[in-house]
């Protein structure tokens, strides 16, 4: 069960924890009657701090006024001690939107506090000269407590916006993207088509009145399809052509964007490869990386790069649930695909998965995973930096 929304889990847990500090005060307790009702003041406290992340509006000014109160019937019924837990009423009243709000509750929080320590030490008789300055800490950390959390909330809330606004200029890039794609289509494709249109309307005429000049027409329809289909061919291959040192941060960025530790070696961006290489490389470690995220479940990542005299290695590791000989037969996770296009270039990919190898591979390359000894699965790419076949990317 989730006690504190996502992006508030780690503040919810550390305030929570700290309220085995005031726990430390039951050890001095007289009775076990005074420990058990301890326990459930503390209780209780844990609770109505949970519910603060949950709810809002009166409810929430009513659970601000429960936690003051318990704060108050702690100090009184089992030791002044107790008013430490000033932190938690504090942090619930950073929370409240209203700066009014927020400086009315914090005068009446102080000011119950102040009171109730005044009232304990005229019944009982006792000097609040050696408290003064556990009085005056209080005080101020009641107050710094409150702008420290409003202060916090507002950037957590900005950050959130600009998630957001991120996400819309995403959407809006990516629209404005789809419209120049359209207009570029109709700027490569308009013309020849319309001009082949035309002209087999005319060969259709002309096949049977003069058949040497329909001919001639349909040879200029083959060689304007031919145009067409390298202008097409031409385009998707610049639209689609990535950038290898482009996807090395990119899959760095997206690795830590899932909370999975990554760990990188090697300089990737200072080496020459042919461009065809280059592609494969690059969209095997945008495919490798981005199966890692979906299907590994793993918390730890690796990316390393390692330059030899003919080819570049890389090797994308996890620590996650690892892979089976069936996933690499049946092509799973687009492993077949990715097997393809490095084999277009003369590349290569190994996958080490739980203890074995289960694709072909060199076995002198077996030596370097003594490096990736914590990692279940390992992805080996290797392409050779001159290109010895040609390829077209994703045509």
């Amino acid at each position: 069960m989730l006690l504190f929304p996502n992006q508030y889990k780690k503040v919810g847990y550390m305030y929570l924890l700290q309220l085995l500090i005031p726990a430390f005060y039951l050890y001095f307790m007289k009775s076990w009657e005074q420990v058990v009702l301890g326990i459930v003041l503390l209780g209780l406290l844990a609770l109505s701090y949970i519910l603060t992340w949950w709810t809002t509006g009166r409810r929430y000014t009513l659970i601000v006024i429960g936690e003051i109160l318990l704060m108050l019937i702690m100090g009184a019924v089992l030791n002044p001690g107790f008013l430490s837990v000033v932190f938690w009423p504090a942090a619930a009243i950073g929370q409240l939107h209203s700066a009014r709000h927020r400086m009315w509750a914090l005068v009446v929080l102080i000011a119950s506090g102040l009171t109730e320590v005044f009232v304990l030490a005229h019944v009982r008789h006792a000097s609040l000269e050696p408290w003064w300055p556990m009085i005056f800490a209080g005080v101020a950390a009641a107050v710094l407590t409150v702008y420290a959390v409003r202060w916090q909330a507002q950037i957590t809330r900005s950050r959130h916006e600009l998630e957001v606004a991120n996400t819309e200029i995403e959407r809006l890039t990516k629209l404005a993207e789809r419209d120049r794609i359209s207009q570029d289509l109709h700027d490569v494709l308009g013309h020849e088509l319309a001009l082949i249109t035309l002209k087999s309307q005319l060969a259709e005429r002309l096949v049977y009145r003069d058949a040497s000049r329909a001919q001639r027409e349909l040879r200029e329809i083959r060689d304007s399809a031919k145009r067409t289909l390298t202008k097409v061919r031409d385009y998707i291959a610049t639209a689609r052509t990535p950038v290898l040192d482009e996807e090395w941060i990119a899959a760095k960025h997206l690795l830590r964007a899932a909370d999975i530790s990554c760990e990188t070696g090697g300089e990737i961006a200072s080496v020459e490869l042919a461009s065809a290489c280059a592609q494969a490389l690059a969209m095997s470690l945008r495919e490798l990386t981005t199966n890692l995220v979906r299907h590994s479940s793993a918390s730890r990542a690796k990316l390393y790069s390692e330059e030899t005299e003919h080819s570049l290695w890389l090797w994308i590791a996890d620590n996650g649930q690892g892979l089976s000989q069936s996933d690499t037969q049946h092509g799973g996770h687009g492993l077949s695909g990715i097997m393809a296009r490095l084999n277009a270039v003369n590349g290569e990919l190994g996958i080490w998965s739980r203890g074995q190898w289960i694709t072909f591979w060199h076995p002198e390359e077996t030596t370097q995973l003594a490096a990736f000894s914590p990692f279940t699965t390992v992805f080996v790419v290797r392409v050779p930096k001159a290109a010895r076949s040609k390829m077209e990317v994703g045509i």
